[in-house]
Formats: C-alpha cells, sequence, structure tokens
C-alpha cells in the first residue's frame, strides 16, 4: 500500500504545490517523533481548501487528515488535502487529527479566521496593524432596561476598523448563535456599523451608552480587527430569575378557517416562564406534498405584526399562558403549521387546513405575451389561463441567459427585469377571473439577452412564455482588452483600468480580481488585498465589485481612474469578462513582486510551470489509477469512479494538446477538477 501513496502523494504535491518549508499561511502540526507537516487552508466564498504546504514525512507513508469544524461536522482529508464548506465570518476553534502509517497520532486545536481564511490573526508591517485587542464594559449583569459602556483597547498605532458581533444563548448548557434581530439587542451606529481607530485614540475607545439587551440570557459580544485578532466580553442578562421552560403548547379556536377568518391562539408553558417565544409559519399546498417555511404576505398575515416578528415575552402576570386574540389569518388556501418555540428549544406547532374544500385546483395552466422580441425600453403584458374554477395562487420567477449556447440562471435582481407587484408578489384568481386574467405593463427587461417568464399554481403546475431582449442589435462583442497606466504600482499608488470593446457593445462587465500564492493564481474579494476608491467619482462606485454597464456614450472604451489599489506585494491580474464570455486581464507586479512563474505558455489560461505540471500529473495518471483500482475492491468496481478518473485524464489530455473543445480554461480549474476525484476517491476507497 505503501507503493500507492509514495505515487499518489507526488502526485498532490505537483497539483497543489506541497513544499519543503513551512509558509507563514500554514498551521505546523508536530508528532512526538519529531516529524511535522504544515497544512494551509485556503478561502473561496464558503468553500475551504486544505493542502498540505510542507511536510518532513516519508513520501511513502500512508497520510491522513481530519478537521473538525465549530458544529461537529468531521472532514475526511486523505493525504491532507481536500476540500469541505463551511458558512462562518468570526474566528472558531476548530482540532485538526493528523496520523501516518497507522503508527503516528496527533491532535492540533488552534483558532482560524474563516472571515479572512487565516489560522488565528495575521499581522501587517503597516502602522495600521495591530498585535492583540481587548473589549470591556462597565457591567457584567446587567437588566434588560440598562444600557452598558463599553471600552476597546488595542496597540496604540492601529488605525484600521473594528467590526463588533453578538451571539446568545438562553441557558448556560445551551449552544451559542449569532443573533442580529433588534429582539435581542439595541445598538448605537458605532457598535452596528463599526468604528475607525484614529491617531486621536491612541489605542483605547470607549463607547459610552453603547449597547443594552432585549431579553434575558447570555451574551457575548464580540470585537473584531482588520487582522484577525479578537475578544468578547461575556453579560449575563437577568438570568436570576425563573425563566426556564420544561415544555409549551399551543392551539387556536379554529382547525379549518376561510381566508377571510382570523384566529386567535393560545399558548402555554410553565407558570415560572420569564422567556421569549417565537413564530414561524409552514405551508404545502396540496396534503402530498412537501413542508417549506413562508414569511410572504401572499401566505398569510399577523396582528400585531411586531408580536409574530419579534416574539412575545411571558411575565409573571401571564402565569404561563398567553391567549392573543384574532392573531392571524391566511390568505391563500392550502394547509399550514403555526409553530411556536421558547429559548429553550421547546416547541409545539397548531396546524389549519384553509378553504382546502373548495374548487380551487388546475389540472394545467399557461403564459403569454402581447411581445416576443421587445427592448428593454419596452413594457410587455402578460396573459395567464387556467380552469375557470381555480380559485388559489399563481407565482412568477424569470430565468437568464446571455446567449443562446449558455445555461440558464434564475434571477431576481432589478438589474435584469422590473415588474409589477402582481409579478412579484403573486397573484389570487377569484370567481370574476373566470380562469383568465391579463396583467397589463407587468415587465420590463433591463438587460438584453434571452429570458424565461415562469408562472407556477398552487398544485405545482407550471408554463414559461420566452423573450429575446435586443438579441438580434449589435451589442454583442468579439473581443475585449483591459489596460492600465502602472504595471508596477507601489501600495500606495491608485492605478487607472482603461476598458476596450466594440463600440456597438451595450452589455454588462465585470471585474475579478487574483493574486500570485507560489504556483497557484487566487481569487480574492478582500479588502486586506486591495481597495477601491469609492470616494474618487460616484460614477465609478463600487464597479469593481459590482460590474459596469456599456451604453452608447462610451464607445466602446471607459476609463476608470484611480479606481484601485493594491494592499500587499504581491502579483496581481484584474480580469474583465463581457456577458459574452470573452475576458482578458492586466498583470500587475506590486512594489517590485516578479516570478519566473508568470510567463504564459503557449496554451492559454496556464503560465509555463502550470502547463508542466499538467503534464507531468498526466503522464503518471494511468499508474495512479491502475494501483488504486489494485489495492481497493470498492474502487475497481466503482463505474462512477472509473468514469471520473477517465474524463480527468481525457481533460488533461486536451489542455496538454491546446484543444479548443478543452473544459479546463486555467489551472485553478485542473486543480478544483482534481480535488473533487481526490475527495470521492478518499471517501470511497
Amino acid at each position: 500500500m505503501k507503493k500507492i501513496f509514495g505515487l499518489l502523494l507526488g502526485v498532490i504535491a505537483v497539483v497543489l504545490g506541497t513544499a519543503n518549508a513551512a509558509s507563514a499561511d500554514c498551521l505546523t502540526v508536530k508528532f512526538d517523533n519529531g516529524d511535522s507537516v504544515c497544512i494551509a487552508l485556503d478561502k473561496n466564498g464558503s468553500r475551504y481548501t486544505a493542502s498540505l504546504e510542507a511536510s518532513n514525512i516519508d513520501r511513502n507513508s500512508s497520510l491522513r487528515c481530519e478537521i473538525l469544524l465549530p458544529n461537529d461536522r468531521l472532514e475526511d482529508l486523505w493525504a491532507c488535502n481536500g476540500y469541505f464548506s463551511y458558512s462562518s465570518s468570526s474566528t472558531e476553534k476548530v482540532k485538526l487529527y493528523v496520523r501516518y502509517d497507522n503508527r503516528y497520532y496527533t491532535v492540533k486545536e488552534n483558532n482560524f479566521n474563516f472571515k479572512n481564511g487565516s489560522w488565528g490573526g495575521s499581522s501587517s508591517s503597516s502602522s495600521s496593524s495591530n498585535d492583540d485587542i481587548s473589549i470591556s464594559s462597565n457591567r457584567s449583569s446587567p437588566s434588560t432596561s440598562q444600557w452598558v459602556n463599553l471600552t476597546v483597547e488595542t496597540d496604540s498605532s492601529y488605525r484600521g476598523y473594528v467590526e463588533f458581533s453578538v451571539q446568545y444563548r438562553s441557558s448556560s448548557s445551551s449552544s451559542w448563535s449569532t443573533v442580529t434581530s433588534s429582539s435581542y439587542f439595541t445598538a448605537d451606529d458605532e457598535i452596528s456599523d463599526g468604528y475607525k481607530f484614529t491617531s486621536s485614540d491612541k489605542g483605547s475607545v470607549t463607547f459610552s451608552s453603547a449597547i443594552k439587551f432585549n431579553r434575558s440570557g447570555y451574551y457575548r459580544l464580540y470585537v473584531e480587527d482588520d487582522d484577525g485578532n479578537e475578544d468578547y466580553v461575556s453579560f449575563n442578562v437577568d438570568t436570576s430569575s425563573s425563566g426556564t421552560s420544561d415544555d409549551i403548547s399551543i392551539s387556536s379556536n379554529r382547525s379549518s378557517p376561510s381566508t377571510s377568518q382570523w384566529s386567535t391562539i393560545t399558548i402555554e408553558t410553565d407558570s415560572s416562564y420569564r422567556g421569549y417565544v417565537e413564530f414561524s409559519v409552514q405551508y404545502r399546498s396540496s396534503s402530498s406534498s412537501s413542508w417549506s417555511t413562508v414569511t410572504s404576505s401572499s401566505y398569510f398575515t399577523a396582528s400585531p405584526s411586531s408580536t409574530f416578528t419579534n416574539g412575545y415575552k411571558f411575565t409573571s402576570s401571564d402565569r404561563g399562558s398567553v391567549t392573543l386574540s384574532s392573531f392571524i389569518k391566511f390568505n391563500r388556501s392550502g394547509y399550514y403549521r403555526l409553530y411556536v418555540e421558547d429559548d429553550d428549544g421547546n416547541e409545539d406547532y397548531v396546524s389549519f387546513n384553509v378553504d382546502i374544500s373548495s374548487s380551487s385546483t388546475s389540472d394545467d395552466i399557461s403564459i403569454s405575451s402581447n411581445r416576443s422580441s421587445p427592448s428593454i425600453s419596452q413594457w410587455n403584458n402578460v396573459t395567464v389561463e387556467t380552469d375557470s374554477s381555480y380559485r388559489g395562487y399563481v407565482e412568477f420567477s424569470v430565468q437568464y441567459r446571455s446567449s443562446s449556447s449558455s445555461s440558464w440562471s434564475t434571477v431576481t435582481s432589478s438589474s435584469y427585469f422590473t415588474a409589477d407587484d402582481e409579478i412579484s408578489d403573486g397573484y389570487k384568481f377569484t370567481s370574476s377571473d373566470k380562469g383568465s386574467v391579463t396583467f397589463s405593463s407587468a415587465i420590463k427587461f433591463n438587460r438584453s439577452g434571452y429570458y424565461r417568464l415562469y408562472v407556477e399554481d398552487d398544485d405545482g403546475n407550471e408554463d414559461y412564455v420566452s423573450f429575446n431582449v435586443d438579441t438580434s442589435s449589435s451589442s454583442t462583442s468579439d473581443d475585449i482588452s483591459i489596460s492600465s497606466n502602472r504595471s508596477s504600482p507601489s501600495t500606495s499608488q491608485w492605478v487607472n483600468l482603461t476598458v476596450e470593446t466594440d463600440s456597438s457593445y451595450r452589455g454588462d462587465i465585470e471585474f475579478t480580481i487574483k493574486y500570485k500564492d507560489g504556483s497557484t493564481w487566487r481569487t480574492t474579494t478582500s479588502s486586506s488585498y486591495y481597495e477601491t476608491n469609492d470616494s474618487y467619482d460616484s460614477k465609478y462606485y463600487n464597479y469593481i465589485r459590482n460590474g459596469y454597464t456599456m451604453s452608447s456614450s462610451d464607445r466602446g472604451s471607459v476609463e476608470f481612474k484611480n479606481i484601485l489599489r493594491f494592499k500587499k506585494n504581491l502579483t496581481y491580474r484584474v480580469y474583465v469578462e463581457d456577458k459574452d464570455g470573452n475576458e482578458d486581464y492586466v498583470q500587475f507586479n506590486v512594489g517590485g513582486s516578479s516570478s519566473n512563474d508568470d510567463n504564459d505558455s503557449d496554451v492559454d489560461g496556464f503560465s509555463t510551470s502550470e502547463l508542466k505540471k499538467v503534464k507531468a500529473v498526466a503522464k503518471v495518471w494511468n499508474d495512479v489509477v491502475s494501483q488504486l483500482k489494485r489495492q481497493s475492491i470498492k474502487l475497481r468496481n466503482d463505474t462512477y469512479w472509473s468514469t471520473l478518473s477517465a474524463n480527468f485524464y481525457t481533460n488533461m489530455q486536451d489542455v496538454v494538446n491546446d484543444r479548443s473543445s478543452r473544459k479546463f480554461s486555467d489551472f485553478d480549474e485542473f486543480k478544483d477538477a482534481f480535488l473533487v476525484w481526490l475527495q470521492y476517491t478518499s471517501r470511497n476507497r
């Protein structure tokens, strides 16, 4: 088995760049025998890629890692490489379990900043860096009526931002969860929006009457600086009262109301309970369909709405029982559940069957429009037809694709379309409609491309009408280019970007920023790598993040002046892409940084060193697959794995031979596909 590990680890080292020395961005894990590995986690959205950055362990050893995430999910990282998804924007503890040769085993617990994608907190040489941070308060056990002061202390030279977040748990044994609702706390603007340290602060600032807590329980108020350093202060708010509950129940005066009837509900719990109860509603259109949580007013109306949204707080005068008169009514026929949950996680629900005996069903539905090829300035009428007896709702959704060969995607942004309320919120058929309704000036489309407007009734019947918006006009681009006034800026210099395309192009352009990490280009949106000059000109506000729409006045060329500044001495690329998929990039060597690896090869999207790596992996790939089949009966009989392995080899050969049909447009796509294969292999070997 050691031979296959040696060959496979050699491939992993080629693809992911295993080094002999540890980098600053990896976490060193040491064994009792003196051996060590260094493991990096790279962030891309909510996905994290683990890679073995350094190791002094014999490559023929069977190395395996597992990572325990803060939500207690254990991810298997075979050979300490792989990927996983986790949604968090705070620094939390993770555990790494590492073993090799089934003899050596160690556990490493460490903080990881899921927001910035770094182990612990990183520091910078600029005067806006910080080695540590602390937060304190004038009260540790406030009541719900008391404002508290906060003091944040950091390095006297720190000139960056600090941001705040609040965690809550209802009892000392329950789990912590991040909360933002005003039902939990009220904070001043500097706590809500963050605060920027200046020279006059000298590393210490006190916020008077900064926050108050609106329900009893246990709180943590976290502060975090730009470098990922964080601290928290704890509060026990009215926790001495007997605000706990062993059980809860909910009932109603009606079980089968009509859509015009308000229902009264009664909640009963322990007479000593002093906490909150919160509400939620689930819906399904028929007795055989699935339940889904709904919040839209097209489904229900609650009165007062604030009680439904923020919850109800039991007091001593309630004695464990409260009746909310005319609390909820349902606005469409179907099956409902009204849930109630207390601070301790106890819950119950009451069911409602709303107008389900009426003939509000539909066997079919159709949608049409007065136009099939509108311009972006034209409103369109929409007609929906169904059974004359249908009394239910219809809802609408929009799909878009930029060209006839691209994929469809659901869109909701006003940059794509504008619709009237009946299209946005849905429409309820009545007897007067007789199964047919026309919505005049119902929708207009705000960018060129191909659209589908879908309609769906309560029974799941659906239809769509197609629109080709300005697709016959010359609003396409055969090519695009991007350039800059600087190629080697310093971290203090702003750069201009100039984008040029066909003079007739009328579509969107979007930007992506990547930086060079060893031999790998990594996409970043982090403000620790660059900043945009949003204050320079309102015309250019946030175009790097949100894109720009070329108009006739641009005549195919637009210059963004002083739009971007890089914060680290790295090699960067700024990519621009139009709606037809044409793209170009401009490269920056910030602070004079450069690398021989940046030379482009004959294969577009791959540097010379990256292409060498693809060739090296392709050369040994069939041996890797053959040896894995010999070693694992499960993989030998796994047809999906065999197909996955064969397709990966074919796609590598397409890159090596620079075929126009190749699937991998750059090294990142090649690496992502390898990680998919590696993770499937590790879990099914």
